[in-house]
């Protein structure tokens, strides 16, 4: 008698924790989002926008048939930054890359170490194209765009 009443108590005990462990939590699947918790409202975070910068006329393209540009304050030597070595984007203002349909249109970033971010400036900036020489002109750009042909860029000594 004694060890059926142990039983049935264990049962008894036992059956509720299980139940409110299968009922009260999940799997941990889910994102997380409880609604009545404003900390776990999402908040979306835009894409930066990107400047343009095209290029028409491009005849100098890397052994990958692509180029890249950065955009350099117009007092910058660009010689001095070649002559130091290391990454020529890490000096520079602001990077830039084909969008790889045209080859010819670039989208410009502004660079702040991890992360990019919309550059919107206007006004006459130093543009090193980067292809299979490098090659360097003043551009004036409006809102973070330009348009300049390819014959502007004079090769770097």
């Amino acid at each position: 008698m004694k060890t059926l009443l142990r039983k049935v108590l264990v049962i008894l005990v036992i059956i509720p924790v299980l139940g409110t462990t299968i009922i009260g939590c999940d799997s941990g699947g889910g994102d997380g989002y409880i609604p009545s918790s404003p900390e776990s409202i999402p908040i979306p975070i835009p894409e930066p926008i990107p400047g343009k910068l095209n290029i028409s006329g491009i005849i100098s393209l890397n052994s990958y048939g692509k180029a890249d540009v950065a955009v350099f304050n117009k007092n910058t030597d660009i010689n001095e930054i070649i002559t130091q070595g290391g990454s020529l984007f890490k000096n520079s203002e602001v990077v830039g890359s084909t969008d790889g349909k045209s080859y010819t249109t670039f989208n410009l970033y502004k660079y702040y170490g991890h992360y990019y971010d919309t550059w919107k400036e206007s006004g006459e900036w130093k543009v090193l194209f980067i292809g299979d020489t490098y090659r360097v002109a003043l551009v004036n750009f409006t809102n973070g765009s330009a348009n300049v042909p390819f014959s502007d860029f004079i090769p770097v000594k």
